[in-house]
């Protein structure tokens, strides 16, 4: 069957560099506030290395990156913005292909989409309020005079960060297992596209390009050249 794939910017640069900023900080802080809640880190020197040179750094890393987030909702009016991530009646069928496409692990095939996975963007906001959450709670845990005027005691807080990262840490992995799920069986280039902002459409997805001057690509073409022999 002859088909069409079309290559077309998507995600921009600023939404590409605070994603990776927030995700790689959020797994170092998942991975090091595990090991120094857990008491696993007996060694006083490497505990408190791992607090003060990779934990409180990505948590004030995570902060900025966060806070750069809610600025591209506030201000951008395409898919950094909110309104990217509104849920839409008529995307209501997209999403149950979506949900039976996970509980499939991937057999079934994934409705086309533009730029976010219309199910997750339910789940985005929550992200956003445990981020948030973490960030206060955390930024509260260094800061005496945060505490005081926020009239909240260091057993509380302790307790709500380490809750709220358990909470984190499911809705990361979640999310890291979707979208390789997505890149592997659902071929929607998913990983790269978040490197380089271009995403590959096909017709056989809805026909959900709409560009002035988009890529045209023929799989015929991109078959032939991979047949010709190396000059």
């Amino acid at each position: 069957m002859h088909m069409e794939f079309y290559q077309q910017a998507v995600w921009p640069l600023a939404l590409r560099l605070v994603h990776w900023l927030l995700g790689l900080s959020v797994i170092v802080l998942i991975a090091t506030g595990w090991l120094l809640g857990g008491g696993m880190v007996v060694n006083p020197p490497l505990h408190e290395l791992l607090r003060g040179t990779l934990h409180v750094p990505a948590g004030q890393i995570a902060a900025a990156a966060l806070a750069g987030r809610l600025v591209l909702l506030a201000v951008d009016p395409g898919v950094s913005g909110w309104r990217a991530l509104v849920p839409r009646s008529r995307d209501r069928a997209a999403r149950s292909e979506m949900l039976r496409f996970y509980l499939s692990w991937g057999r079934r095939q994934p409705p086309g989409y533009y730029a976010h996975d219309p199910l997750w963007i339910l789940l985005y906001p929550v992200l956003f309020v445990l981020l948030g959450l973490q960030v206060f709670t955390g930024f509260a845990i260094h800061s005496q005079g945060l505490r005081q005027v926020a009239g909240l005691s260091m057993e509380g807080l302790l307790q709500w960060h380490s809750r709220t990262a358990l909470f984190l840490m499911w809705l990361t992995g979640l999310h890291v297992a979707s979208v390789l799920l997505r890149e592997i069986r659902g071929r929607g280039y998913e990983v790269s596209a978040m490197l380089h902002g271009l995403k590959i459409f096909s017709h056989e997805k809805g026909g959900v390009v709409n560009h002035a001057d988009p890529v045209n690509v023929s799989v015929n073409d991109i078959l032939k050249s991979r047949q010709k022999p190396n000059s």
